[in-house]
């Protein structure tokens, strides 16, 4: 049987499992009960009828964590995603089917209840050469003087702003000789 897009309503039957796949991303999976619920015209009020069982996969990333840290046993939810019938054999040999559903999409059943929402903040990937990952790093590359510990490079000095300078002044006299003692006291 092929994979069939489907949407079922619940409550989580078991407690979420967080696994971790080989690369490292989380995983996690729970069970759903969904119970049948008719009218039964000859009593004049709603029934239950039998309660079906689904195995809920969320392979996402994301979405692992968040359902791990969202759902509790017994939780009213709404499931959306690929569903699947698995066939396996038990300790007896006798051949078992279940239906996994591998989600996309999981949330609280609002027709039951309330609930309170908070957006996962996901921080983009920093880049190699950016200024936030040469801060972090720079205590571990450079000496207290600020020179490269495997070049030795001193870093230039910054240059003045153009904003917070006044107009020279005719008047001031420049005199280069401090600059050219402390640079020659340097080497």
């Amino acid at each position: 049987m092929t994979a069939a897009t489907m949407t079922v309503s619940g409550n989580v039957a078991t407690t979420v499992r967080r696994e971790v796949k080989k690369d490292g991303d989380p995983w996690c999976h729970f069970r759903i009960a969904c119970n049948e619920r008719y009218f039964d015209s000859r009593t004049n009020q709603w029934s239950d009828g039998e309660t079906s069982y689904f195995t809920v996969i969320c392979w996402q990333p994301h979405l692992a964590k968040n359902v791990a840290a969202s759902l509790s046993l017994g939780d009213p939810v709404v499931v959306h995603g690929r569903g699947r019938v698995r066939e396996w054999r038990d300790e007896q040999n006798v051949l078992r089917q279940s239906i996994e559903i591998s989600a996309s999409s999981v949330g609280h059943d609002l027709y039951r209840g309330i609930s309170s929402f908070t957006k996962a903040v996901r921080q983009p990937p920093s880049e190699p050469d950016g200024d936030e990952v040469k801060q972090a790093v720079a205590g571990y590359t450079t000496d207290e003087a600020g020179a490269d510990k495997a070049t030795g490079e001193v870093p230039p000095p910054p240059l003045p702003s153009d904003d917070n300078q006044d107009e020279p002044d005719d008047t001031d006299e420049f005199d280069d000789s401090d600059e050219l003692t402390a640079v020659g006291a340097a080497l």
